[in-house]
């Protein structure tokens, strides 16, 4: 990466925030369920405060002194009546009124994070689906570090998200609750709260205004450090063959205070808007005992609102703290939901046709293709015959097209111009899955997994066995080593096949190939890790296998290509 692939990616624009709702709303009948829990506790608590008061004026004075206005006293002369004098059974129901309030929460508690989770799974299935199967073109022009970032950062801020927003929504029903009790015991009291609240979120609003572009910036910024973090892991021997240790150190030590400072930003914000919350929300109280006592209520009345409010201010608090939270996070929010609604469609329809196997030749009538973005034609009208059972090396220079023929074969990009055909039908006709079961690819791109040698056969043959595998590792030239490893075939290989040398590595990915028994074998400088003499040995071992199979080379060595019955010369984009 040069200086400049260290800024920040552009933030991408305020579009798609609604294809998060489905991963919200999947489990409608359980999300009711959430709702109703955390609205009974707290009409359970409302209740209780109200218990509570009577209690305190009950053990201090006979039930016939507590005077309450409207509703409330109406209440109490109710409690009087059924309670009569027992202290002991007022206790008892306050105690089971918290016990109920705390089944309720604990239920609430449990329910959320299940929903919790289970959206996180959908968003983060969701995410990887698409990078599965969105156009190849549109897979490699993304930064592996800034999918990964979006997989296991971004989607876990989401599923953080939905869980404010949970909250946000029971709080807003509690503050509901609370003003509609405090409206039946006196509703002047509670226009006043209402609008000492509305004052308050307005102020509120006013100051997270910063966040959401503070917000956008930080995500820009963790993208940039995670993109950066994977090449340099993934560079990790290259970085230490040049002795750039310092240099790659310091690079990902200025990304991560990058990171680091803006984070700081936001917390700022965050913690200084909280005390505001804390005196605006004394200021209201004093307010509303001045309100309650000026419009008339008895001392019992006004003791009561003042506990319900108490109750009401961390609702109220809940509310402006999880809306803050998911302000600060609009940049994760844009990021997934930008993710999300990346179009996988193909970029052609897929064929009808399944391919059953090479009848005939492959052919190539005047193909072009160029890679998006690229200045020119990485092929130009190029015409040639791949013949059924044959050898065929396609030669050149690096950069004159080979590798565009192998992407065209195996249906990562589709051509611009011309026509790719087999057994006289066009490509573009059979199932992009039936033809990819009867070609294999082993080359010096296609890596090792991070697993077993047989894990990584596996892939090539879903229900392989032990011994077939041993067979097969045995024809590529491999076997003799495989059995000197204590694991056998059980043995892992580090990610990437760090464990195992290059030519190992090669042999094993030649196996892999040739386990699904495909009718078309493409060998991208396959061998070239290995001498001469073992590389020519393994070409006469897999022919002599598989007699009929129609093999594509792709080589700069001339000795092997020497070997092929025919050549296919490909030079400045062209073919001959």
């Amino acid at each position: 990466m040069t200086a400049s692939d260290d800024r920040p990616r552009p933030s991408p624009p305020i579009t798609g925030l609604g294809s998060l709702i489905p991963y919200l709303t999947e489990r409608k009948f359980l999300l009711g369920c959430l709702l109703c829990l955390g609205l009974a506790a707290y009409l359970v608590e409302s209740v209780g405060v109200s218990f509570v008061t009577f209690l305190i004026f009950r053990a201090a004075s006979p039930p016939t002194s507590i005077q309450a206005n409207g509703a409330l006293g109406a209440l109490y002369d109710l409690a009087s009546k059924t309670i009569g004098n027992s202290l002991p059974l007022t206790i008892f129901i306050v105690f089971a009124l918290v016990l109920l309030r705390a089944s309720l929460i604990g239920g609430y508690g449990i329910l959320a994070a299940a929903l919790k989770n289970r959206s996180y799974h959908r968003i983060r299935s969701a995410l990887y689906r698409k990078y599965m199967f969105i156009p190849y073109a549109a897979s490699a022009a993304m930064p592996q570090g800034a999918m990964i970032n979006t997989l296991q950062n971004e989607s876990w801020k989401i599923s953080e998200i939905i869980e404010h927003v949970s909250r946000i929504v029971i709080a807003v029903c509690a503050t509901l609750v609370y003003l509609t009790v405090i409206a039946i015991i006196s509703w002047p009291v509670a226009v006043i709260i209402a609008l000492e609240g509305l004052l308050l979120t307005t102020i509120l609003r006013l100051l997270r205004q910063p966040l959401s572009v503070m917000s956008r910036e930080a995500t820009a910024q963790f993208e940039t450090m995670a993109i950066r973090m994977v090449a340099g892991i993934q560079a990790l021997r290259t970085i230490r063959v040049f002795g750039a240790e310092r240099q790659e150190a310091a690079r990902f030590d200025r990304l991560s205070s990058n990171v680091s400072k803006i984070l700081t930003d936001l917390a700022r914000i965050d913690y200084l808007i909280r005390p505001l919350v804390e005196i605006l929300s004394l200021v209201m109280v004093g307010g509303v005992i001045f309100a309650s006592l000026w419009s008339g209520n008895s001392n019992a009345t006004t003791i009561t609102i003042v506990a319900l409010l108490f109750r009401l201010q961390p609702s109220f608090k809940e509310i402006q703290q999880n809306t803050t939270s998911i302000v600060s996070m609009r940049g994760s929010l844009e990021i997934v939901a930008r993710d999300l609604a990346l179009d996988d469609r193909p970029v052609r329809a897929d064929g009808e046709i399944d391919f059953s196997g090479l009848d005939r030749d492959m052919e190539f009538d005047k193909v072009s293709f160029a890679y998006p973005g690229a200045a020119g034609l990485s092929l130009s009208e190029a015409t040639f015959r791949l013949r059924k059972g044959r050898t065929t090396a396609i030669f050149g220079r690096s950069g004159a097209g080979k590798t565009t023929v192998v992407n065209l074969l195996l249906r990562l990009y589709e051509p611009q111009k011309g026509s790719i055909s087999v057994n006289g039908v066009p490509l573009s006709q059979f199932s992009r899955e039936s033809w990819l079961k009867e070609i294999r690819l082993a080359g010096q791109d296609i890596e090792l997994i991070d697993g077993t040698i047989l894990e990584n056969l596996s892939l090539g043959a879903p229900d392989l066995t032990a011994s077939d595998a041993l067979r097969m590792l045995e024809l590529v030239g491999i076997g003799d080593f495989i059995a000197t490893l204590p694991d056998g075939v059980s043995t892992l290989v580090g990610e990437r096949g760090v464990r195992l040398s290059g030519g190992q590595r090669q042999r094993i990915s030649l196996a892999r190939a040739l386990l699904g028994r495909p009718s078309i074998l493409i060998l991208d400088e396959a061998t070239n890790a290995v001498d001469a003499k073992l590389e020519d040995g393994i070409h006469r071992s897999i022919r002599a296998a598989f007699p009929d199979i129609t093999i594509i080379i792709i080589a700069h060595n001339k000795a092997l290509v020497d070997t092929a019955d025919d050549i296919v010369m490909v030079a400045n984009s062209q073919s001959t």
